[in-house]
């Protein structure tokens, strides 16, 4: 705020200072559904009434004294804590804030960081640290919000929503995990009776998810759905390959940056013209067809990969063939430093950021706050690559890692890692089918949505191959053929082309899918009481 600036009091709260700044903020309707108590000044004239009060400019959020006791909250608790302190992303129930402190929850601020990442997530599964405040209004609603019970819930999504990798992963084209966040979220509710639907399915666009939806029988019978979509319509798994994993042992490095280049300008250029409202369309789509006053939507956000802070990580390589720490020098060997780290993490931000906005969006239209945005970024905090200085990337072996790198086993959720039987019994469907299933050369990756991811990363193999036909990808390949001739179910090259361990790549490991379950649980509470 400029010092010649007046502060005025046009909201209050967390609510009523996020409402004003991404508009539709009204002060006649926003507090309990009534309005504040009329004042003699009017903050915010009504275009067709000057003497009452009418939506507020948003613009007038920088002027308003409640933002800036957040903010001033914000910035002194930074300091004071040494770290980051946000804001919650679900408002919290003020008549609850006592019960946080208890020795149960574990919360105080600096706590000390668990070792193992289920451990942590079990002993400090109510809130991370952030700057909560009292809040005089309540979230607000057309329909019965508080005090309910979950009646029914379907899950939707695409491989962030699936799963995929964790526990024992589908073999149809949806690859849906054992551990998917929707699976572990129903399972906490503890009543196998309630009706569920997971409709789920990795490598699913927002076209995917309008089929999704559209097979959603029964919609009356939840009051509760969840869903993670967005990341395939950017193309995350291209941003991935160009830009970190990068195979092509025939292209030079200048050329693996280019097409790193290219595609980060396709998911901004992506972002910026229309997926925005498309999201919002079609979180409000999914509101429409449940048809109740009080189902509620919980769209979770993606994750940022990296630590951006360390700096051992500038020598290490997640290279498809020649990965490691401290590689040989190669320009085709991309290294991990900050520059790169800082880029993919911006681009998840950016999209979350959208999300965040299309929800806003789509509760405007609807007119409800039912759709909710899930923030998970913050309990991924000492879980992504590159956290620890004594721990050299790539570091299979780091259980608190929640990301998967291909060939990585999973953790987290007690007795559920099955890895090794799970790529056996994919050699042995291999071995059955004769020979590596590899499409024709004539495939076309960027024009592949809303298949099985496992296609999409055999027509790269395929790429590659014919790429460089006498490269470490072709030589893999003729062993693997020659080991299935022979039955050999024991083959190392095999498995290599198995789905679950080609697809997995930087997705959650089942410690993250746990911290997704409970980051939405928490929000379940927060809005509707239950």
């Amino acid at each position: 705020m400029l010092d010649t600036s007046r502060s005025l009091d046009y909201a209050y709260g967390l609510n009523g200072c996020t409402r004003l700044a991404r508009g539709g903020f009204n002060r006649n309707t926003n507090c309990h559904g009534k309005g504040y108590p009329k004042t003699k000044t009017i903050f915010c004239p009504d275009k067709n009434d000057k003497n009452v009060e009418g939506e507020c400019p948003p613009e007038n959020a920088d002027t308003n004294a409640d933002t800036f006791s957040f903010i001033a909250a914000g910035v002194f608790f930074s300091v004071e804590c040494k770290k980051e302190i946000p804001l919650p992303t679900e408002r919290l129930d003020p008549a609850k804030r006592d019960n946080l402190a208890t020795p149960t929850t574990l919360l105080r601020v600096r706590a000390p960081q668990a070792t193992n990442g289920l451990e942590e997530s079990q002993t400090c599964e109510a809130y991370d640290d952030a700057i909560f405040w009292d809040d005089p209004e309540p979230e607000e609603s057309d329909g019965d919000t508080g005090g309910g019970r979950l009646e029914g819930y379907v899950h939707f999504g695409d491989s962030y929503a699936a799963g995929m990798g964790t526990g024992v992963t589908s073999g149809d084209s949806c690859r849906v995990g054992q551990n998917n966040y929707g699976d572990l979220l129903y399972k906490q509710f503890g009543d196998n009776k309630i009706p569920y639907q997971k409709k789920v399915c990795s490598g699913d666009t927002l076209t995917g998810l309008n089929r999704q939806v559209s097979e959603w029988k029964d919609p009356g019978k939840a009051n509760v759905g969840t869903l993670s979509i967005g990341g395939n319509d950017i193309g995350f798994s291209d941003l991935v390959w160009y830009c970190i994993i990068t195979p092509y042992t025939a292209r030079t490095g200048e050329s693996n940056k280019e097409l790193c280049q290219a595609a980060l300008i396709r998911a901004y250029g992506l972002m910026a013209e229309d997926l925005g409202d498309r999201l919002a369309a079609a979180y409000k789509s999914i509101l429409d067809k449940s048809g109740r006053k009080d189902f509620h939507l919980y769209v979770t956000g993606y994750v940022p990969f990296f630590n951006v802070d360390t700096a051992d990580c500038d020598k290490s390589s997640f290279h498809y063939w020649w990965g490691g720490y401290n590689p040989a020098s190669d320009g085709r060997i991309v290294l991990l430093n900050k520059d790169l780290r800082l880029k993919m993490n911006n681009l998840v931000v950016d999209l979350n950021t959208l999300i965040d906005i299309s929800v806003a969006g789509a509760n405007k239209q609807h007119g409800s706050e039912n759709v909710h945005f899930v923030d998970v970024g913050n309990r991924y905090d000492k879980h992504r690559f590159c956290e620890d200085e004594k721990v050299h990337e790539p570091a299979p072996q780091r259980s608190d890692t929640w990301f998967f790198l291909s060939g990585w086993p999973d953790v987290g959720v007690s007795g559920n890692a099955a890895d090794q039987a799970v790529e056996q019994q994919e050699i042995g469907a291999m071995v059955e089918q004769g020979r590596v299933p590899l499409p024709n050369s004539d495939c076309d990756i960027m024009d592949i949505n809303d298949i099985d991811p496992y296609e999409r990363a055999l027509c790269r193999i395929r790429e590659t191959i014919d790429e460089d036909p006498e490269g470490p990808e072709a030589k893999y390949l003729e062993e693997a053929n020659k080991h299935i001739k022979e039955g050999n179910v024991s083959s190392q090259a095999i498995g290599w082309f198995t789905p679950t361990r080609q697809i997995k790549t930087f997705h959650p490991r089942s410690a993250g899918m746990e911290a997704y379950a409970q980051a939405v649980r928490q929000a379940i509470a927060a809005s509707q009481k239950f």
